[in-house]
Order: C-alpha cells, then structure tokens, then sequence
C-alpha cells in the first residue's frame, strides 16, 4: 500500500480548516495571489484580527481589498491623528468607506480584549 504524499496531507489539513471556518483565504484583485488569515474567534487562544493600531504595511495588505497605497495611509493616518478608537474610524481615512469596511470589519480589532 502506498503512502500518500507530504503535499496530500497538508493539502487535506488546509482543506479541513477551511471548511470548518478556522482559514480564511481570499485573493486581492483578480489576478493577486492567495492570502490566507486565521478566521477571528475561531483558533482558541489567539483572536486572529489584524489590529489596525499596531498593523505593518504587510500585515493591512494582507486584509481583502487592502492595496499597499491603503495600507500606508491607515499608517499615515494613526501617526498623525493617534490610535483608532474603534475600526469604525476608519472611515476617516481616504479611500475607505463603508462598503471597504464591511469587508474587514470582522478581521480587524483595535486592540484590547475581542
């Protein structure tokens, strides 16, 4: 009887994370590549939310939607003005309304307890 492969495996386990809602994959733009998050609340022990007061550039990049030119002005933005209060907030930042917003709200958190 054969093994299966290394790649069948990892496959199969990414596979089960996904359909049990602990992966988040989704692909920025038509053509980008794959990005995969953790799901928020579902791995025990970490929220798995990007929090948009301490993010890197990669990090925001990393959420749908989110280009780099997004992401630097989220950065910009928290420089200048402070911390974000809420993810709401970021609605004061260029280029996000609230359709953006909708789309990665429950990936995001400001910090604190989620």
């Amino acid at each position: 009887m054969k093994k299966a492969p290394a790649v069948l495996l990892i496959l199969g386990t990414v596979a089960a994370l996904v359909l049990t809602g602990a992966l988040y994959i989704y692909r920025n733009a038509d053509s980008g590549p794959l990005n995969v998050l953790p799901h928020p609340g579902k791995i025990t022990g970490q929220s798995g939310l990007v929090d948009i007061n301490t993010a890197s550039l990669e990090d925001l990049t990393a959420l749908p939607g989110i280009g780099e030119g997004l992401a630097q002005r989220i950065i910009d933005y928290r420089q200048t003005q402070g911390p974000f209060g809420s993810p709401a907030e970021l609605l004061k930042v260029p280029g996000i309304g609230t359709g953006k917003l909708e789309a990665i709200l429950d990936l995001i958190t400001t910090g604190g307890t989620t």
